[in-house]
Parts: C-alpha cells; structure tokens; sequence
C-alpha cells in the first residue's frame, strides 16, 4: 500500500486509485485520480526545491525580537 500526501493533512491511498502514471487518463474516477497524484507530486517537488518540508510561507518569516529588550 502506498499513501500519497495531498498536503494540508489530507492523504490518499494509491492502491485505490483506477489510474496509473503513464497510463492514459480515460474515466472521471481516472481524471480525479490523476489530478490527486498530480497535486501530490507538485507539493513534492515543492518542498524539494525549498530544501525542507515547511512550506515557503513559514520557512522564510522574519524573526521578530521583543521591543524594549
């Protein structure tokens, strides 16, 4: 069984899916498969061209130091 991560804590089973990478998108159920391995796989790719796992909008926050101190 393999788990694809969808992001914002949403997860899916690949052993469910009707599609396949490589194999021609045909069925609504294989262009819903399709477009959840895709997002999945953009997320992937994401997080490896950040260098991390936090999203950019986390990773790259300033560090704020308290006033006065």
């Amino acid at each position: 069984m393999t788990i694809v991560d969808l992001g914002n804590n949403r997860k899916q089973r690949t052993d469910s899916m009707t599609w396949t990478p490589g194999q021609p998108v045909v069925t609504a159920a294989d262009v819903a498969d399709w477009q959840a391995w895709r997002k999945a796989r953009k997320l992937e790719q994401q997080r490896e061209r950040e260098g991390g796992s936090a999203p950019a909008s986390v990773a790259t926050l300033p560090s704020i130091a308290p006033s006065g101190a």
